[in-house]
């Protein structure tokens, strides 16, 4: 009996600990800090697409994907407008890596304060490595805003924009 017992618990301790050395999912995690500014454009009531200068912005982002599956990724993007008036919005994003330092992305939009605006966003961004950890982007990004309480005569609004900034992997 005492021969088993040691048998047995030789392998389950041999189980456990190979279990444990199995290799688990892990977060690959990006940053990215910088400023944006571009082109705003909507039918203020007359019939015909005007284009200006779209507010310029503080922005933040979050990058998250899986070290399985280093292609599809999510980002979360919060930004500042912070002139000619100031508000507040963000981003979600589905991420979809083309290669190291380059990924196109589609998501939703928004701005939440003080007034509302909403819609889709579609855009790519590019990574220029400065070491390992640290780097420039480049972001070309283009939304479509059909939703809120900020849409120039309840018509759409669209942004085309360029935000420029580090990008730090975490």
């Amino acid at each position: 009996m005492t021969g088993k017992s040691v048998i047995a618990t030789a392998a389950a301790l041999a189980l456990a600990s190979w279990t444990a050395a199995a290799a688990a999912q892990e977060l690959v995690l990006g940053a990215n800090v910088g400023g944006a500014s571009g082109v705003e454009g909507g039918d203020p009531g007359g019939g015909e697409m005007r284009f200006r200068r779209a507010r310029s912005r503080v922005v933040g982002q979050l990058e998250l994907r899986i070290d399985d599956d280093k292609k599809n990724g999510m980002g979360l993007v919060v930004f500042a407008e912070v002139e000619p008036a100031a508000s507040i919005g963000g981003s979600v994003r589905y991420l979809r890596w083309l290669s190291t330092g380059t990924y196109l992305f589609a998501g939703v939009t928004g701005v939440g304060a003080p007034r509302t605006l909403f819609g889709g966003e579609l855009g790519a961004q590019f990574h220029v490595s400065m070491g390992d950890t640290v780097g420039l982007f480049v972001e070309p990004s283009f939304a479509a805003l059909p939703l809120g309480t900020d849409l120039p005569q309840d018509h759409l609004l669209v942004w085309g924009l360029l935000t420029l900034g580090i990008h730090a992997n975490l």
